[in-house]
């Protein structure tokens, strides 16, 4: 049986939040816990620093993104950022993908929220791609994405997404197993 739990980077009072953070992924895997998640919050500390502390430092657990908002990174950061988690952990690293609530977007970053299903298919044109090695040549309405990374022998993390509407759970349901589009 798989079990997975979530939390925040900023749970627990006092102290460090780094090594917080690390104590409490290090109690969940020492607990059973085989999957563990945590979002990016506009207010936290950068989820995917934090995880590449924890991976890193707790070998017993898988660690990922429940999500990470695309909006504010361009899918060749990500690309870069989720293949070097991924060869920190030996492939533990699983990436959650969505797009924020528009309260974030428009308010906090000063960013459109329009066409949020359109933006996910064209990031993850650009994103896939990058994550399989490849050439990344995705000329899109919201995002563009040209380039190659160069990371060889580093495996494709686990992409998921957070689909809570018909149209995301449509694209999701279409992309599911897909690795770069063809």
């Amino acid at each position: 049986m798989e079990i997975t739990t979530f939390t925040f980077v900023g749970d627990g009072a006092g102290g460090s939040i780094v090594d917080g953070y690390v104590e409490r992924i290090a109690r969940l895997a020492a607990e059973g816990f085989t999957r563990m998640w945590s979002a990016q919050l506009p207010w936290e500390p950068d989820v995917m620093s934090m995880l590449a502390i924890a991976l890193r430092e707790v070998p017993e657990i898988e660690l990922g993104t429940a999500v990470l908002p695309i909006q504010v990174a361009h899918p060749m950061l990500t690309a870069q950022r989720a293949l070097t988690l991924n060869s920190i952990s030996g492939g533990r690293f699983k990436l959650g993908l969505g797009v924020n609530h528009s309260t974030f977007t428009e308010e906090l970053w000063g960013i459109p929220w329009d066409k949020p299903v359109r933006r996910m298919k064209e990031y993850l044109d650009g994103l896939l791609p990058l994550l399989d090695g490849k050439e990344a040549d995705a000329v899109g309405e919201t995002v563009t994405t040209r380039g190659t990374l160069q990371i060889p022998g580093v495996p494709a993390p686990e992409v998921y997404l957070a689909a809570l509407g018909p149209q995301m759970l449509r694209l999701a349901g279409r992309r599911s197993g897909e690795r770069s589009p063809g």
